[in-house]
């Protein structure tokens, strides 16, 4: 995990808490606030003006074959603010040192849009 992050901005929360879920009684919470950011050897979000919280599933190097399966939900409440034109990145497949596969973002408008790299 990158350096820096802080304890709330990453949280395993409950149904029985109050915290949406879909599938299962357990959900991941984000929470990100101005001045979060994080650093790690090839990257450095407190340099550029960014704020992040992430997570990855797994270590790169076990997963040398084999089909993988992924699936998500992702639950924006009604007071969301949408802030285009600033990129607000809700997810991505990323591949070994370098760019996305698939980004998920918050666009113009709203919504979530997905970017085919």
């Amino acid at each position: 995990m990158p350096r820096h992050f802080k304890d709330y901005g990453y949280e395993v929360v409950s149904e029985r808490e109050g915290h949406p879920v879909r599938a299962g009684k357990r959900s991941i919470r984000f929470e990100i606030r101005a001045g979060d950011c994080g650093w790690v050897r090839v990257w450095n979000d407190c340099t550029t003006d960014r704020e992040r919280h992430e997570v990855h599933s797994a270590r790169y190097d076990t997963w040398s074959s084999g089909e993988r399966w992924y699936h998500w939900s992702i639950f924006f409440p009604k007071d969301h603010p949408v802030i285009h034109p600033a990129l607000l990145i809700l997810g991505q497949f990323h591949q070994i040192d370098s760019y996305p596969v698939w980004l998920f973002h918050n666009g113009p408008g709203g919504g979530y849009h997905v970017v085919n790299f």
